[in-house]
């Protein structure tokens, strides 16, 4: 199911990977981002328990991911995926206004001293703006590679490549900004309460102020139901959505006696309410530790998602806590992308993160942030570059190959003319010298004609197997730097984002049947984990089994082969009647290695065991410039008399260049 709507648009698929639920929606993005719209939502378990580590959860959802996209048959051109923003490092900055290059520097400094790791260990992305004084604001958001590699790998299992890796918190922020820039006058706390954290955004002036996510979350109140009235999980969890409840008036000091132990929804509501005071404590503890900043602003209103939000009585329960007027706020409302289809619950509160996904792509939407990782990023580039070099050769071997055609014809013509003429002419009189020069005329053409076919052949054999080498190449762990190549012999220039990703590489370029014998040199370990190396091996310009067979017995006999090509001139095609051999060798230099070599061509012929009933047979030589100086036509049966010496070289015509 590829949902595409309009010229120009393209197809969206958005993933918000919760520990418990996994919400995966699909929609469209229209050209130039004047519109997008969120068309459908699938969500599903993850079955993830309180002991489960987040590899493991990782892991897991990856192929809950692929069970989804198969099932509903989901394709997009367009992935974007937004990973927990308990993994991200947010520091917000006040630095000179400066621009271009110096301002790109002064953010690496900041990275430096602001991020508890490495820059190389890490993948940065900011957004920079106007704070009304002398200096600029930043937003620094920096995610450790190895984490990205993970959700890479967990996408890569669904057999999805990431477009755009956002962050939920920045997502939640892009969700509801067309609702924030209505607020200016105050500032409003984002609180998404999920299953194992809470994301809190703290927002005014149209932009991001503090970021900030906590472990106290939805799982705390499951927890609670557990530990007090001896369920399992699974059940606890259900009792949680289908009868929960929290009440402001019950606190830490309730009397857990007090409800009695046979009403089981008042004592569920006793817990829960109970267990919801630490998560309402973060959230204060989190906006009194931005309020206390120097440039803190008291919070005016907060606006609660998620599924946790959708617990009866959680709004009330925190703006009684908090002294915040807090509600339910629903993403959807003066949304700028089209959500005609998904009006519903809980839905209005758990896809923010989708929304948000697809509202960044539209609008003045500030934050844009990408944490793509490089090779990735270099693999999407290749992409959108091969896409045109595949136009271009397509294009020019069509101009070529209609050029031949017409040259080919008007040649076939002269020749035969020619051919006519000579057999009835002496050679005597001008009309016979001009008839002469005409005719000589015409076989330089000819040659020069050979040179075009060559030249044409050449043209299509480099573009196809560029192609062959770009679609084998492993998906985001390989990229190519340079690739110098000629129509004999290419070399490759690449860099992988690990040495694993070599073994990978050595691996797929084996299935490339028009490269021959790929040899790996050069490897070199960079700062960054990753590693270059380069890949040389020789062009099969037209891939078969019969040519592979031809060229392992000729290479066995030390025959230097300049070109290799073989047809099937059978008629049905496959039914193996007959079949036209061409070798094109290095012209020998006396007549002894003349007859050595068309033997060990025929011998070598036969030892392929090819199977064809009639196999004829022709060795083209070429000087040490590549200049074609003639050839053998040995159709069958001749090749058997020469190896059973029936018959001897001499009694073979050598066609020189023209005829």
């Amino acid at each position: 199911m590829d949902f595409t709507f309009g010229f120009g648009s393209q197809s969206l698929l958005v993933i918000d990977p919760g520990r418990h639920t996994i919400k995966v929606g699909i929609g469209a993005l229209g050209g130039k981002g004047r519109w997008a719209r969120l068309q459908s939502v699938y969500t599903v378990r993850t079955g993830a328990a309180p002991q489960d580590t987040p590899e493991e959860v990782i892991e897991r959802s990856g192929e809950l991911i692929r069970e989804i996209v198969k099932r509903h048959g989901l394709s997009a051109k367009q992935v974007s995926f937004a990973i927990p923003g308990r993994v991200s490092f947010v520091r917000q900055l006040k630095i000179p206004k400066v621009s271009g290059d110096r301002l790109n520097r002064l953010i690496q400094y900041e990275a430096r001293q602001q991020i508890p790791f490495p820059l190389e260990d890490i993948i940065l992305d900011s957004h920079v703006f106007e704070t009304g004084g002398p200096e600029l604001g930043v937003t620094l958001v920096a995610i450790r590679k190895s984490t990205i590699d993970q959700f890479c790998d967990m996408l890569r299992t669904a057999g999805l490549v990431p477009d755009t890796i956002d962050v939920t918190t920045l997502s939640l922020f892009d969700a509801f900004y067309t609702q924030l820039k209505e607020e200016e006058e105050e500032m409003v706390a984002l609180v998404d309460i999920g299953g194992s954290t809470t994301d809190m955004v703290v927002c005014g002036n149209n932009r991001v102020e503090f970021i900030r996510s906590a472990p106290q979350a939805g799982d705390q109140l499951t927890r609670s139901l557990v530990d007090n009235m001896g369920l399992e999980w699974e059940e606890a969890e259900e009792l949680k959505v289908s009868v929960g409840e929290v009440d402001p008036s019950i606190d830490r000091r309730t009397d857990p006696l007090a409800y009695g132990e046979d009403d089981r929804n008042a004592r569920v509501k006793l817990f829960l309410s109970k267990a919801a005071d630490p998560i309402a404590n973060e959230i204060r503890r989190t906006l009194d530790f931005y309020v206390s900043q120097p440039e803190g602003e008291p919070i005016g209103k907060i606006y609660l998602t998620g599924g946790t939000a959708n617990c009866p009585g959680m709004a009330g329960f925190i703006e009684s806590r908090l002294g915040i007027p807090c509600e339910v706020k629903n993403p959807f409302e003066k949304t700028l992308v089209n959500v005609d289809t998904l009006e519903s619950e809980p839905l209005q509160t758990t896809s923010a993160i989708l929304l948000g996904q697809c509202q960044r792509n539209i609008g003045d939407i500030p934050f844009r942030m990408n944490f793509l990782p490089p090779s990735i990023v270099r693999r999407k580039e290749f992409e959108k570059r091969r896409a045109i070099l595949a136009a271009e050769g397509l294009l020019l071997a069509l101009l070529i190959g209609i050029s031949v055609v017409m040259v080919q014809r008007r040649i076939d013509v002269l020749s035969k003319a020619t051919q006519s003429l000579s057999e009835k002419l002496e050679g005597k009189g001008a009309i016979a010298q001009e008839i002469k020069k005409y005719t000589e005329n015409t076989i330089r053409l000819n040659d020069r004609f050979r040179v075009l076919q060559h030249v044409g052949r050449s043209r299509g054999v480099i573009s196809r197997t560029m192609a062959a080498v770009a679609e084998n190449l492993p998906l985001g762990e390989i990229w190519l730097t340079r690739i110098d190549t000629d129509t004999q012999n290419m070399k490759m220039y690449v860099s992988g984002s690990d040495p694993e990703s070599v073994v990978n590489f050595k691996e797929r370029i084996r299935e490339v049947t028009r490269l021959r014998n790929p040899q790996i040199t050069g490897e070199e370990r960079q700062a960054d984990g990753g590693i270059i190396f380069e890949c040389g091996a020789a062009i099969e310009k037209n891939p078969s089994p019969e040519i592979r067979k031809l060229r392992e017995k000729l290479e066995n006999r030390n025959i230097e082969l300049l070109e290799l090509n073989f047809e099937d001139e059978s008629k049905p095609t496959g039914s193996k009647q007959q079949c036209l051999i061409t070798a094109t060798v290095r012209e020998p230099i006396d007549l002894a290695e003349q007859r050595n070599l068309v033997r060990d061509v025929l011998q070598a012929e036969k030892d392929a065991e090819l199977g064809y009933q009639v196999e004829n047979v022709v060795i083209a030589q070429m000087d040490f410039q590549h200049v074609y100086k003639g050839q053998y036509r040995i159709p069958a049966p001749q090749p058997e008399l020469i190896l059973k010496n029936e018959m001897d070289i001499s009694d073979l015509s050598f066609i020189p260049p023209g005829q």
